[in-house]
């Protein structure tokens, strides 16, 4: 678990699986690690954390309910779902009307925001649908699609945090890593002689 916002983006707590229990008894998934990270970091700093921004992984009402009973406000990335109110959520979103439309100099493009409430099964309170539909100088268009349970926060702030979430995780990709992974292709291409020329 990482701050995200003006660096310095500290990781203020972390989690570990529980490798070493039966995963036929235990669903040990990175959705259960969370839900125990972010139950211990609330048990322990009460009214540190506000807002929890995660990925596609986390757009279920099992997570969405996790937050709630915590007190925090999820807002969770969507990608492919086959949940029925996400889908219908996304039609509607698509025929809806634009709320705000900005320039993102960042990553120079035009951004339209759209936004529509919706119930998800399993979930008591309505959640917030919304999509950031972004149009590159070049003509190539790209969304981000997203749920919350809030309706106050900003929509150009929801649009910066999900992208700060992304910006973390590029960060961690330490130097480490990145040596990790060059060790891994040099021992591949060494060992697998159709990427090696043969000059004779």
């Amino acid at each position: 678990m990482s701050l995200i916002g003006s660096e310095p983006r500290l990781i203020i707590d972390f989690e570990l699986y529980k490798g070493c229990e039966d995963s036929s008894k235990k669903d040990e998934g990175e959705l259960t690690v969370a839900k125990r990270l972010l139950s211990r970091v609330m048990k322990e700093h009460k009214h540190a954390i506000e807002v929890v921004v995660y990925d596609a992984l986390a757009c279920n009402s099992s997570w969405i309910n996790h937050c709630l009973d915590h007190k925090v406000i999820p807002i969770v990335h969507v990608k492919d779902n086959n949940i029925t109110s996400i889908k219908e959520v996304k039609t509607k979103i698509n025929k809806g009307n634009v709320r705000e439309v900005w320039q993102d100099e960042k990553r120079e493009c035009e951004v339209k925001a759209y936004e529509e409430t919706f119930k998800m099964d399993e979930v008591i309170e309505p959640l917030r649908f919304v999509k950031f539909s972004k149009k590159r100088k070049q003509g190539k268009y790209s969304q981000v699609l997203m749920v919350t349970t809030d309706f106050n926060i900003p929509l150009q702030t929801l649009y910066k945090m999900m992208h700060m979430r992304w910006d973390n995780e590029i960060q961690r990709l330490t130097i480490k890593e990145i040596i990790r992974l060059l060790q891994k292709e040099l021992y591949l291409l060494k060992y697998n002689r159709k990427y090696i020329f043969d000059t004779t």
